[in-house]
């Protein structure tokens, strides 16, 4: 019976550590998982001469300076590939290994899956079967609160320190930010939306988080300043009132809410300029009050 096969006939909903002990069975190589913030999830328990998989079963996290060994050797050249799963190699590791990511219900990255090739050679056969596995995987945590809440208040700590800048160091965050990208086409707005005059919820900015959160699943919606902030994607690049902040039913209006939005950017290390340009320009509108409530950089 073929990897593929058997990794196929694998249940569901026995949780991780089923899935990663059946599959040491099928690829005869151990696997471990680790979440956003490099700590571990979940391996298999075999005994593996390699620096890195000690490090992590050890500590149950990875230290700063593996995490910046990653961003050098692996993640840089793994986070620009469309596909599934990337065969990862260093000179100063002895063993390659086999790279792919599980994700929550709302397909942000939950985690990272890594198989060492040991006894096995990875080919062709050893990926498709792999794959197959991650959708395993994902299968298995799509519905667990702790992985879709974990998820999001990861990249709602990362956006906020990014705006503060205490995300500023490329060598670490790398891979971080570049999660946040994963919904994403080729550039990005600020969106800042004041909620002062709501006729609804007046300075309740934890229920209007929520309803964009329901409405918009695809954006990134944190309360940054007393505003709402979302981060959208050139997806919409036609942003215009008529083709999206004034969809029928639109909350906006119908709440008196007031919003600002930047121009496009590419590099999110740049967030905070792109903020202060939407936030005044926001400011700016209800300033001459036109009678709008969006107002474009």
């Amino acid at each position: 019976m073929s990897k593929l096969t058997r990794i196929e006939a694998l249940e569901n909903g026995r949780g991780i550590q089923y899935l990663l002990d059946s599959a040491y069975k099928i690829f005869n190589d151990p696997i471990y998982i680790y979440d956003e913030n490099f700590r571990l999830i979940a391996y298999t328990d075999v005994p593996v001469n390699d620096i890195v998989w000690e490090e992590l079963i050890a500590n149950g996290k990875f230290c700063e300076e593996t995490q910046r060994f990653f961003v050098r050797e692996y993640w840089e050249p793994f986070s620009t590939m469309k596909e599934q799963s990337k065969i990862m190699k260093s000179s100063l590791l002895e063993y390659a290994r086999l790279l792919g990511y599980i994700h929550s219900r709302d397909n942000i990255k939950v985690g990272a899956v890594c198989l060492f090739e040991i006894k096995n050679s990875i080919d062709a056969e050893v990926i498709t079967a792999f794959n197959t596995f991650l959708d395993k995987l994902d299968n298995e945590v799509r519905n667990v609160d702790y992985y879709n809440a974990n998820a999001k208040s990861f990249h709602e700590g990362i956006l906020i320190g990014l705006l503060d800048g205490t995300v500023r160091d490329p060598t670490i965050f790398t891979p971080h930010i570049q999660t946040l990208y994963d919904q994403f086409d080729d550039y990005i707005y600020m969106v800042v939306i004041d909620i002062s005059k709501s006729t609804l919820h007046v300075n309740n900015t934890m229920y209007y988080k929520y309803l964009f959160d329901r409405m918009f699943r695809a954006f990134k919606v944190i309360v940054y300043e007393n505003y709402i902030v979302m981060v959208i994607s050139s997806r919409n690049s036609r942003i215009d009132e008529k083709l999206f902040f004034n969809i029928p039913g639109n909350p906006f209006e119908q709440n008196n809410l007031y919003v600002g939005i930047s121009s496009s950017f590419e590099n999110l290390y740049h967030i905070r300029v792109y903020y202060d340009e939407a936030v005044e320009k926001l400011k700016d509108g209800l300033k001459k009050d036109s009678g709008k409530h969006i107002f474009l950089v």
